[in-house]
């Protein structure tokens, strides 16, 4: 009876291990990179990939000899781990773009997925490239020094610190803000940060929204 269940045992792993190895897939992780790279390439060209650069959130997954689901990072591995699956490809972005003094570096990710063959099971998403950019066109935005200087006009409350300006896009409804904030006070026992914040349409120069904020640090 023990022999019996202990060949039915060792014939379960040897089936495992046939089945795992036949149907698994391993890549070298380079190999991935490259094919990931040469894959966006072709989606946004030569021009805008100079700027693009591997980001180290990139994941892959992975299941085991007992089919265990598994996500990792490329890392410093030559390989990737165990069958493959798929694979979450990301790049950091900074294009420098001297039309728009107020904004001059746009910044973003790009990413997409890829099947356990390596091809894309979805597109690159470039939402965080402004119209203006890919108009080739000025932004027509107010200057830092600009924005400043209707913010003292707004009879803000006494700060500890100079007035700092900040510009973002909202890539859902693509828009740009400038925030100026006013560091009212800080108290260091509870790391606790008081503000007055100032929300500047960039366009039009007019206030947006006056807000005041407790932020920790």
């Amino acid at each position: 009876m023990l022999n019996s269940s202990m060949n039915k045992f060792l014939f379960l792993l040897i089936f495992l291990s046939l089945s795992y190895n036949s149907n698994g897939q391993k890549y070298r992780v380079k190999y991935v990179q490259e094919k990931a790279d040469s894959i966006l390439k072709s989606y946004i060209g030569d021009s805008l990939f100079v700027y693009c650069h591997r980001s180290s959130k990139s994941v892959y997954e992975y299941r085991d000899f007992f089919l265990n689901s598994t996500w990792e990072t490329f890392g410093l591995r030559k390989k990737t781990q165990g069958k493959f699956v798929e694979a979450e490809m990301k790049w950091d972005v900074q294009i420098p773009y001297s039309k728009c003094p107020a904004y001059d570096t746009i910044k973003g990710t790009i990413g997409f997925n890829l099947d356990r063959l390596l091809y894309p099971r979805t597109k690159p998403v470039l939402d965080f490239l402004p119209d203006f950019y890919l108009k080739n066109d000025s932004c027509h935005f107010i200057s830092e020094s600009e924005v400043l200087n209707i913010a003292k006009s707004q009879e803000l409350k006494p700060g500890v610190g100079p007035l700092t300006a900040r510009i973002e896009y909202d890539k859902d409804s693509k828009t740009f803000n400038w925030y100026v904030t006013n560091v009212l006070s800080k108290d260091e026992g509870e790391f606790e940060t008081r503000s007055e914040i100032l929300v500047i349409d960039p366009k039009t120069s007019k206030v947006k929204r006056h807000l005041f904020t407790i932020s920790q640090y």
